[in-house]
């Protein structure tokens, strides 16, 4: 079981001060994917954490909710599903490493990516995938962006 004072020590001082415990957090025995988002209702932030390196770390995401307002298809950067239309689902979130360097993506706005890889609607794009390899395919380009994270902060 991962503590909660554990995880707030695992994010930058910044992030610490505005965290909220998620409500569902006592359901959450290990990350058993090795990481886990969440963002927290009416914030502008995200959350993500990972022990990918054998440490807990933790990254800060936010995003400007003026930008999600768009009309226009927009795919989120990790499960590659297509938000569209006037709801568009996906915002743009950025996550700062310094003063200097901060790495953006198009992320779902509700972080649901896992279950959008089993939907197959009118957004769902049309590919060959099993709903097993998009999952492998969203473990991975979060992986990837870990992976970054910890190079971009290492430079």
């Amino acid at each position: 079981m991962i503590d909660w004072t554990s995880v707030v020590k695992a994010f930058p001082k910044s992030a610490q001060k505005h965290m909220r415990r998620p409500d569902k957090w006592k359901d959450i025995p290990s990350l058993n994917d090795g990481y886990l988002m969440w963002a927290p209702p009416n914030v502008n932030r995200a959350y993500l954490l990972e022990d990918v390196t054998g440490n807990l770390n933790g990254w800060e995401l936010s995003f400007d909710p003026k930008v999600r307002t768009k009309r226009r298809a927009e795919m989120c950067d990790l499960c590659k599903f297509v938000h569209g239309g006037r709801s568009c689902g996906v915002a743009f979130f950025s996550i700062p490493l310094s003063k200097q360097k901060t790495i953006g993506l198009y992320i779902c706005a509700d972080f649901a990516c896992s279950s959008r890889c089993d939907e197959t609607g009118v957004n769902a794009m049309r590919e060959s995938l099993t709903p097993a390899e998009k999952l492998t395919r969203l473990h991975g380009n979060v992986f990837d962006l870990i992976l970054r994270l910890h190079a971009e902060t290492r430079d």
